[in-house]
């Protein structure tokens, strides 16, 4: 059990990392390359997969299991965080000698972000599924101390950790950290057995999905011609 709870923080932290880095790292690195206080602003629209997690949460719980779940955002991130640092032109960065460079239009960073607060909500989802799976009722304190605990060091490494390793590495270097982070995240998931199965579908789960779908996603006009 103890092992579960380390693995629980571990995914908390993770699920902070995207707070810090897009509240605190981002918004200096590109404050700093000339972007404007009203673009910076925009972006925050990019947090909407957050506010609409609500509407697919009910089918992430139904569909597939908490663990496929889990590792397919996690791969997500990570895939997303090796883009980001494997092409310099989508985040701005400082070369030695020639300075700062922008990239020539913020449309790919912007739908990098957007697909990793997509992947993040995701996570988020899985996650608190998956503790209300693996931990007992006499543990659900200790698991919510460990959320928050988690959560709020994950955005210290996403926001005030990576900014500081900026004056030791550039920016694409830093995104290769994040995607390690992840990637040891990939690694525990896999190995731990008692994820395997954790969130197992059931017909009674996915009828509540369809029954969602039908209720909230489908206009009730066709909903009830063919009820």
């Amino acid at each position: 059990m103890q092992w579960n709870l380390l693995l629980l923080l571990y995914l908390y932290i993770l699920e902070g990392v995207p707070y810090g880095l897009q509240s605190r790292f981002l918004p200096l690195i590109l404050r700093s390359h000339g972007l404007s206080l009203t673009a910076l602003g925009i972006y925050k629209l990019l947090y909407i997969p957050w506010l609409l997690k609500c509407l697919y949460a009910p089918c992430v719980d139904a569909l597939a299991t908490k663990r496929a779940w889990l590792l397919g955002s996690l791969l997500g991130l990570f895939s997303v965080t090796v883009v980001l640092s494997a092409y310099h032109n989508i985040v701005p960065y400082a070369p030695s000698e020639k300075g700062p460079v922008r990239p020539t239009s913020m449309w790919p960073l912007a739908f990098c972000l957007f697909m990793y607060n997509l992947f993040a909500a995701t996570q988020d989802i899985a996650v608190d599924g998956i503790a209300l799976l693996l931990l007992s009722s006499s543990q659900l304190a200790m698991g919510n101390a460990i959320q928050v605990v988690g959560y709020k060091l994950g955005a210290i490494v996403g926001g005030g950790l990576l900014t500081s390793l900026t004056s030791l590495f550039d920016v694409s270097q830093v995104f290769g950290m994040i995607a390690c982070i992840y990637a040891v995240g990939i690694i525990l998931c896999m190995c731990r057995s008692t994820l395997e199965d954790a969130g197992a579908v059931g017909s009674e789960n996915k009828g509540e999905c369809a029954i969602f779908l039908c209720h909230y996603l489908i206009p009730s006009r066709f909903y009830f011609a063919y009820s």
